[in-house]
C-alpha cells in the first residue's frame, strides 16, 4: 500500500522499484467474501504525494531484490537456508538454528530476530501471540446473529 513507499525509500530500493518491470498501481479495489466490489480507491485523491503510486510485485523477484539490496548494504545474507528453531533466553530471541543446504545444522547468535516465516509463525507460536483474525467483511450481507 502507499505507505510502503517510505520503507522502500529508507531501505534504498525505491529507485530499483521505479526501474523494475513490476506493474504500477494507482488504485485498489476490495471484494468482500460474497463477491461485492467496493468502489475503486484512487490513492492520489486521498494523498497527492509521490507515494500515491505502488507496485504489484512478483514475490520471488521482489524477495530477491530485497536480499540483493541487503547484501549490497553489508548484511550477511544466506540463501537456501532454513531456520528450524529460534533460541530464546526467557521471552527474548537470542539466536537461530539453521538447516543448511547440505543438511548440516548451524547455530547463530544474533542481536535481532525478524520472523519472516509466514504461516509457520515460529516466534508468534512460541510466545503464544497468535490471535484469530475476524474479517470486517465476515458478516457483509448477512443478518447479525
Amino acid at each position: 500500500m502507499p505507505e510502503t513507499f517510505w520503507s522502500f525509500e529508507r531501505l534504498g530500493v525505491l529507485d530499483k522499484m521505479r526501474n523494475s518491470d513490476f506493474i504500477k498501481k494507482l488504485s485498489v479495489q476490495f471484494v468482500s467474501h460474497s463477491g461485492k466490489e467496493s468502489r475503486p480507491f484512487f490513492f492520489e485523491k486521498h494523498d497527492p504525494r509521490e507515494n500515491s503510486q505502488i507496485w504489484q510485485v512478483e514475490r520471488g523477484a521482489f524477495d530477491q531484490m530485497l536480499l540483493d539490496n541487503a547484501a549490497e548494504k553489508g548484511a550477511q545474507c544466506r540463501d537456501k537456508t532454513r531456520v528450524t528453531t529460534v533460541t530464546f533466553e526467557g521471552d527474548r530471541a537470542t539466536g537461530v538454528e539453521l538447516g543448511l543446504e547440505d543438511d548440516r545444522m548451524q547455530h547463530v547468535a544474533v542481536r535481532v530476530v525478524l520472523d519472516a516465516t509466514g504461516l509457520s509463525a515460529i516466534i508468534a507460536n512460541r510466545l503464544k501471540l497468535k490471535q484469530e483474525y475476524i474479517s470486517p467483511f465476515e458478516n457483509c450481507g448477512r443478518p447479525a446473529v
